[in-house]
């Protein structure tokens, strides 16, 4: 754990019973010693199914107003191009 300081930097923890905290205090023992519970997940999201319809919502509004912006800005260049072709007739 030592060798691996310069790439630590919120503190670690070993399987063997080492311990290094931010501030930089070891504490290296037996993993007897020491007592470490890791949480189990479900594996189910925990983001409610709500959450996940308004962020799909929100990508496909996202999706559609660019469509939107590139169908008007080709129908401004074509206005625009109409308009100059009727002032050079008249």
């Amino acid at each position: 754990m030592r060798l691996a300081l310069p790439c630590i930097n919120d503190g670690a923890l070993s399987l063997d019973g080492g311990v290094i905290k931010k501030s930089g205090v070891f504490i290296l023992g037996s993993r007897k010693d020491i007592e470490v519970k890791f949480p189990a997940t479900s594996g189910e999201s925990s983001m409610p199914a709500k959450y996940l319809e308004t962020e799909d919502m929100i990508k496909k509004l996202k999706w559609k107003r660019s469509h939107v912006t590139e169908d008007m800005q080709r129908e401004q260049e074509l206005l625009d191009f109409a308009k100059a072709n009727f002032t050079r007739q008249v």
